[in-house]
């Protein structure tokens, strides 16, 4: 189902004399298509509840982020559930990512502990 056109054109005109919020508008519109609505509500409480730092690493998130930025907030869901799990910066996101489940986890510690140099 599409706009009608006056609603079109004035969804046009906002995003090109908004053109600083058009990418946060974008990033939250993507979010609530992709996880719902309450999964963005929880986010916003979560950044809050994490005083704007990262579960994992506790870099200051960046709420609006340009490109490749590694402090971007991410929405942090179990894959098998889309179950909102918590915020992370995008260099923990993507860490995780590979290694999301507990086994595989402690699997990486043990390779990066068998490692002389990283045992203090």
């Amino acid at each position: 189902m599409s706009l009608p056109r006056h609603k079109q054109e004035s969804f046009i005109r906002w995003m090109h004399d908004n053109k600083s919020r058009k990418a946060d508008w974008r990033r939250n519109y993507d979010r609530i298509k992709k996880y719902g609505e309450k999964a963005t509500t929880a986010f916003m409480e979560a950044v809050k509840a994490q005083h704007g730092k990262c579960a994992i690493c506790h870099k200051v998130l960046n709420l609006h982020p340009v490109s490749h930025d590694p402090a971007a907030a991410c929405l942090d869901h179990i894959h098998e559930t889309g179950e909102f799990r918590g915020v992370l910066c995008r260099q923990c996101n993507r860490g995780i990512a590979f290694l999301d489940s507990v086994e595989k986890l402690k699997s990486a510690i043990d390779y990066l502990w068998s490692d002389a140099k990283w045992k203090t």
